[in-house]
């Protein structure tokens, strides 16, 4: 995994429109070192327009990617790439990023709202969100930079409405990385539902990739599961005692989330029920 981010990366991020200004650099290295801009243009001839190699050349003009990449945060420890994966299933979830790379996180739940906050403090200090409510839901929008950079990182697992996939990138994530992923994307579209008797653990999705991600992770800790599809919407459900309490030691809900507490009650009543039979034979 990548733990610094370079401007050529950066700067394709912008698609293939913007391919000059990944030589910005390069035109200053060689202006610093006495080259002339004949010479440059030379150099550059058919892929920098000789209009823009002279504002660069001049100092007249920087690139907006370039500055954006300068106040990108640019560097991460392998700590920091370690604690991604709850960010990304976050913004897997009820999140995402849009085409020009704000990072986007909508909803309704306080906790959820304040983890998503917090995380993103975390690994991305210096960034602000812009908050608005529409009735109960908080909606949160952050730079484009942040989007940019976890493109660099993971690739382009999300750019716009129903784009959200999970990139090879995101696959090669050791297991511990991913459930951490999962375990945000259950506290996003995840539920635990409580029965007469006992009970399940349901995912709901619409990306077959993501779903597909789900699936993969629960298979590799060893959690059975069934899924349906309805309408164009996946659900991945774990029914059995045995499985559900898998999940809730592996995986599980997020600590202190309703949801957790849900899926204890949900146990605790089977193990009251298993008491109870027991007792009687």
């Amino acid at each position: 995994m990548r733990e610094r981010i370079y401007f050529a990366d950066f700067a394709r991020t912008y698609g293939r429109n913007y391919r000059s200004i990944m030589h910005y650099p390069e035109v200053i290295r060689l202006k610093k070192r006495g080259i002339s801009i004949i010479s440059a243009e030379k150099k550059f001839k058919g892929i920098i327009p000789k209009s823009t190699l002279y504002f660069w050349y001049n100092e007249k003009r920087t690139p907006v990617q370039f500055s954006s990449f300068a106040n990108s945060k640019k560097s991460f420890s392998g700590k920091e790439i370690g604690k991604m994966g709850e960010l990304i299933g976050s913004i897997l979830g009820d999140g995402g990023i849009i085409s020009k790379g704000h990072v986007h996180y909508c909803n309704t739940e306080d906790f959820l709202i304040n983890r998503f906050k917090a995380n993103m403090q975390g690994l991305f200090p210096k960034e602000v969100p812009c908050e608005s409510k529409d009735k109960n839901a908080m909606h949160l929008i952050y730079s484009p930079r942040i989007g940019r950079v976890l493109w660099c990182l993971f690739g382009v697992f999300s750019c716009g409405k129903d784009t959200k996939i999970i990139t090879p990138e995101l696959d090669s994530m050791p297991l511990a990385w991913k459930i951490q992923a999962v375990r945000a994307l259950y506290d996003d579209e995840g539920s635990a539902v409580k029965l007469k008797k006992g009970g399940y653990v349901s995912f709901k999705q619409k990306s077959q990739s993501i779903t597909r991600f789900v699936q993969n992770v629960l298979a590799e800790c060893k959690i059975r599961f069934i899924t349906t599809e309805y309408s164009g919407m996946y659900m991945v459900r774990i029914c059995s005692y045995a499985d559900m309490k898998r999940f809730g030691e592996i995986i599980n809900f997020s600590e202190g989330y309703r949801k957790k507490a849900k899926l204890n009650v949900i146990l605790e009543s089977y193990t009251f029920h298993r008491v109870c039979n027991n007792a009687e034979k």
